[in-house]
């Protein structure tokens, strides 16, 4: 389509600077330059006298300049950038004209406003296509986000996170593990500062969370949120020193941690855990609830402690 000519007598030229103009200055040069390899290789190819210009004029110095204005700038392609892009590719692509066409100037004056309407009318059109088709992947980027993970902590939410255990691959000599964690006293948290500083202290303790699990491998470690105050880990290791070392680390940098509220009051609270393994007979339903009962006996036992369970 971009290389479709436009015909003016013995003269035919085209739009092809306009997707590089496009990849260089929303995508970088990581995009540019190897399309402007391509093409430029491809228009070789074809030969002709105009070849060599073409390329150099025509192609090389509107991705630079679209490469420079992207440096200048740092922003969003704005119309008013791509306006300027697009008028300095066209000066760069026809200018040459006034000096290797025969009566160029004469020529350069004929075609110059025919030419520029035409480059800007095909810019902003792909411009328009372009800004719809990334509003489009943005909102359903957002929509699956919101369907796998809970609105308040960015966690995965239980369903979600039960499809990733399920779907997991098990890798050889790695164990597989299910941490349970429950804030403790935390209805009294909501009773003395109010739900909403509550909110902010279970998007506060997700936060660590999410940190703390992040320095893994991602498929190997991932957090969810089970429920109100209690949190859901999945942790696949062939040490289980690591497993213990990773849950009283979590559980003393949350007993460290001061908490702010909504009234700017500074709140400390600890964690319980347990802590379950998979085996081959028990289902992820039952691996949790042993971890669950694990979790129960930490509470039982004085809270702010991780236990692991045991038949």
């Amino acid at each position: 389509m971009f290389y479709l000519p436009i015909v003016y007598g013995d003269f035919q030229f085209d739009m092809r600077f306009i997707p590089l103009v496009f990849l260089a200055y929303k995508w970088g040069w990581k995009h540019a330059i190897p399309a402007l390899v391509i093409v430029s290789l491809w228009r070789l190819g074809i030969g002709g006298q105009g070849a060599v210009p073409g390329v150099i004029f025509g192609m090389m110095f509107p991705t630079l300049i679209s490469l420079f204005m992207k440096w200048l700038k740092q922003t969003e392609l704005k119309s008013l950038t791509l306006l300027i892009i697009i008028t300095l590719s066209w000066l760069a692509s026809d200018l040459p004209i006034i000096f290797f066409v025969p009566n160029g100037l004469q020529v350069f004056a004929e075609m110059s406003i025919y030419r520029l309407m035409t480059f800007l009318t095909t810019a902003f059109a792909l411009h328009f296509f372009i800004v719809n088709a990334e509003k489009e992947l943005y909102l359903r980027d957002r929509l699956t986000f919101y369907a796998e993970h809970d609105p308040l902590t960015g966690l995965n939410n239980i369903r979600h996170f039960e499809e990733k255990v399920k779907t997991y691959k098990t890798k050889q000599n790695k164990n597989r593990y299910i941490i349970m964690l429950d804030i403790d006293h935390f209805k009294s948290v909501n009773d003395e500062y109010g739900h909403l500083s509550g909110d902010m202290i279970l998007k506060g303790f997700a936060d660590i969370m999410l940190k703390k699990v992040s320095s893994y491998y991602k498929d190997d470690v991932f957090a969810g949120r089970y429920g109100g105050e209690e949190f859901i880990i999945f942790f696949a290791t062939d040490s289980k020193e690591e497993l213990m070392y990773f849950a009283e680390s979590f559980r003393q940098e949350i007993e460290n941690t001061e908490f702010i509220t909504e009234s700017k009051a500074i709140k400390k609270i600890t964690v319980s855990l347990g802590i379950s393994k998979f085996t081959e007979s028990k289902s992820l339903y039952d691996i949790i609830s042993e971890a669950d009962e694990a979790l129960y006996k930490s509470k039982r036992n004085g809270r702010n402690q991780v236990q692991y369970y045991a038949n």
